[in-house]
């Protein structure tokens, strides 16, 4: 796929993956198909194009910030580069995170300042914290940035005559097909 990008400017992932379908059958599958294949519904539906989301994001990564694999025995060396100055000449592998991330007037100090630059991008949206940011629940947490996302945080039941008391500083987690609690 990432010889098809570099070749042809251009990734057809549906193709692709189709491709890889036809030379092994279910390359690209859901939980779902594993479990019942027979039960192919919208929600197997939901999890095909999850894993579709995925491997365009991944391709978006690789776009971005280029190839970013290393072998064991060159972290060392890596590092150390990162610990030097920063230079918009260097032809090391973060010289064009400097040129995309850095503004004109604010060069990075080091490489490692660079790489922390390159973290800072993200193609995720924002996630809100909006219920945790109310006037109601500001004192309900114990730290400013440790809030529960609004889309998984724990509603509490709502008490008669009480203002807003569905909120409570815990988030809900899916891990490994089940759901853990944490409480902040």
């Amino acid at each position: 796929m990432l010889d098809q990008c570099a070749a042809q400017s251009k990734a057809d992932i549906f193709n692709f993956v189709a491709g890889l379908r036809k030379q092994r059958n279910l390359m690209v599958q859901s939980q779902v198909d594993n479990l019942c294949f027979h039960l192919i519904s919208s929600i197997s539906r939901f999890f095909l194009q999850e894993q579709y989301v995925f491997i365009y994001k991944a391709l978006a990564e690789w776009h971005l910030f280029g190839y970013t694999d290393m072998d064991v025995e060159q972290l060392k060396e890596h590092y150390q580069e990162l610990l030097e100055p920063a230079n918009r000449d260097r032809s090391s592998s973060f010289t064009n995170a400097v040129k995309l991330v850095t503004r004109p007037d604010a060069a990075p100090t080091t490489g490692m300042e660079v790489e922390f630059r390159r973290l800072e991008r993200t193609l995720e949206t924002p996630a809100k914290c909006s219920f945790a940011a109310k006037e109601d629940n500001v004192m309900k947490n114990r730290f400013d940035s440790a809030v529960p996302y609004d889309r998984n945080r724990i509603v509490l039941r709502a008490s008669i005559g009480y203002a807003d008391t569905t909120y409570i500083n815990a988030s809900s987690l899916k891990v490994s097909s089940s759901r853990l609690f944490c409480r902040f």
